[in-house]
């Protein structure tokens, strides 16, 4: 049995009006009047007809957004967004992360020091703290790995996260790891299986325009397979 497409191109902005599929899914009548009309008999015939469509697309996203199994879901944060929004940004995304026993942090500046801010290590150790708060009683291990320069490792940051975390999950092992192949900021999780990259370090989200966004799955089973070569998880 063969197959027929209809192809629907509205005229003016009545059309868009005209939801013509829900009428025909409500047996109703239709009127096509505000729409162009084509046929296709046959898949290649209506990607012929989209073809100029398809150009368009390419052009404005990029043929890996429309190859690729997953979609790549991008958020921008934008200048001075305040605290909560950056954190129903993050939350958005590490939520369809899928947040499991273990997350991976791989961020070389995650544990920097903010010079001329006293109160940078009680800010920082707040933000990360609600960040996880709705899922910190399922992580039994955080993994975090950050360049070896010793000007951007602030042992009284990470021992004030560690303690800070712990008064919520006693069980929690925090553990600190370096690498220097890293430029971009990755949190990966869920069996080793997702992760998302993000602009900046989670503290400097709202200074500049910055983008978090998923990973593919490939790009995290690649991160994953140097992380176990390196012996860093």
């Amino acid at each position: 049995m063969s197959e027929t497409f209809l192809i629907l191109s509205p005229k003016n902005d009545q059309a868009i009006h005209d939801n013509v599929f829900v009428k025909i899914s409500n047996h109703e009548d239709v009127n096509f009047n505000n729409f162009n009309v084509q046929m296709a008999n046959s898949f290649s015939h209506l990607i012929h007809a989209y073809r100029e469509n398809l150009t368009d697309l390419v052009v404005e996203r990029g043929i890996s957004n429309l190859i690729n199994q997953e979609t790549l879901d991008e958020a921008l944060v934008p200048i001075n967004a305040p605290q909560n929004q950056i954190l129903n940004f993050f939350k958005k995304y590490l939520n369809r992360l899928g947040i499991d026993r273990e997350l991976i942090i791989i961020d070389p500046y995650f544990l920097s020091p903010r010079r001329g801010n006293n109160n940078h290590e009680r800010e920082y150790t707040q933000l990360f703290k609600e960040l996880l708060v709705d899922y910190i009683q399922n992580i039994s291990k955080i993994i975090i790995i950050t360049t070896s320069i010793q000007r951007h490792i602030d042992e009284n940051l990470l021992h004030s996260i560690t303690s800070s975390l712990n008064e919520l999950n006693n069980n929690l092992e925090i553990i600190h790891r370096t690498s220097d192949n890293f430029h971009d900021r990755f949190w990966i999780s869920n069996n080793r299986g997702s992760g998302i990259v993000t602009g900046t370090s989670l503290n400097g989200f709202g200074n500049k325009y910055s983008l978090i966004d998923r990973l593919n799955v490939t790009d995290v089973r690649e991160i994953i397979s140097f992380l176990n070569n390196e012996q860093l998880i």
